[in-house]
């Protein structure tokens, strides 16, 4: 036990943490989610709203890096979000507002990075690592969990402690019942902000 305490002190002296935020410029889904998103809370209640549109997709991320070349990061993504998204439920409705999204999608991943890319202003970098997701029916007050991987690509262009970047990402996730039950899957490119 004290030889894991003390491998992992060395390892936090020898790191550079970071955090980065990003929006989604692009993004797709397949597989049973891929509609689930743009559903309305009122096809909860069998009721007809129209599609939700003018949704994001959002990344926040905590990470460290050991050494020039390899680092690890722990995200959290939000899926295809709007202002109405978290909106609560109000004495006079008696429920969420039936034209908000009826379900929330979000996963988390932890991604290893390796930079092979590291020229004084340039950075490109590789990252894979398992990751979770977790869909929420608004409506009905139910949850499913699921399982996968992620894995992608980044381009960044430091400027002193910041680096602009730009993430093309692919996330794999099973989902194992409900109404997301099967093999789903995210596409996406994240443009974002990384202070180190």
């Amino acid at each position: 036990m004290k030889l894991v305490v003390i491998a992992m002190l060395a390892a936090a002296v020898g790191c550079t943490p970071y955090l980065s935020a990003g929006y989604d410029t692009n993004s797709s889904l397949r597989g049973p989610i891929k509609n689930m998103v743009t559903m309305p809370a009122a096809s909860a209640r069998s009721e007809d709203a129209p599609p939700i549109d003018d949704t994001r997709s959002y990344s926040f991320a905590f990470g460290a890096g050991f050494g020039e070349r390899m680092g690890v990061e722990l995200g959290l993504h939000l899926h295809d979000v709007n202002g109405a998204s978290f909106s609560m439920p109000t004495a006079q409705a008696m429920g969420v507002d039936p034209n908000s999204p009826r379900y929330l999608l979000g996963s988390t991943s932890l991604d290893v990075r390796y930079r092979w890319l590291a020229l004084k202003h340039l950075t490109a970098d590789a990252h894979l690592g398992p990751a979770a997701g977790m869909l929420v029916d608004r409506g009905m007050g139910d949850y499913q969990f699921g399982n996968g991987f992620r894995f992608g690509a980044t381009l960044g262009v430091k400027l002193g402690k910041l680096s602009l970047f730009a993430d093309v990402y692919e996330t794999e996730m099973v989902f194992n019942d409900g109404d997301a039950k099967g093999v789903s899957g995210l596409t996406g490119v994240t443009f974002g902000i990384l202070v180190r």
